[in-house]
């Protein structure tokens, strides 16, 4: 499945119209109230001017934000691609690593990959199920 960067499709105009207006808003929240909030600094009158415009070319032109709307989400993919990485590889480390270590300490042999020298196959038979058991699976 591509994505919008991908597919050259600028967005539907609901989907610029809703864009410009939550990108105003968000803009006007983050920087015009809750930053200066948190660090005790004067209220700017730039970001809401920057949200102001963002909201009112998302209601009456919402193509006009097409080229914005594109950059914003190439960079939202990349974002996400970095993140995944992230997230994923502190799951590993802090998950799976100690898990299969604590395994490998206690012997535990979930696959069942021992070497068994007694063994005449590691083939595992299974028991033939009835066709009946697919009617209601969930």
């Amino acid at each position: 499945m591509k994505s919008h960067a991908e597919t050259g499709q600028d967005g539907r105009t609901q989907e610029l119209r809703k864009f410009g207006l939550v990108m105003g808003g968000a803009i006007g929240l983050v920087f015009g109230l809750f930053l200066p909030w948190l660090w005790s600094a004067r209220w700017p009158s730039w970001p809401w001017g920057i949200a102001i415009a963002f909201a009112l070319t998302g209601a009456v032109w919402p193509q006009a934000l097409s080229g914005v709307y594109r950059y914003w989400m190439r960079f939202a993919e990349v974002l996400g691609w970095v993140n995944t990485r992230i997230i994923l590889g502190v799951v590993f480390v802090v998950v799976f690593s100690p898990l299969g270590l604590a395994m490998r300490i206690f012997g535990k042999d979930t696959l069942q990959k021992r070497w068994d020298s007694q063994a005449k196959t590691y083939r595992v038979n299974r028991v033939p199920r009835k066709p009946e058991h697919m009617e209601r699976q969930f």
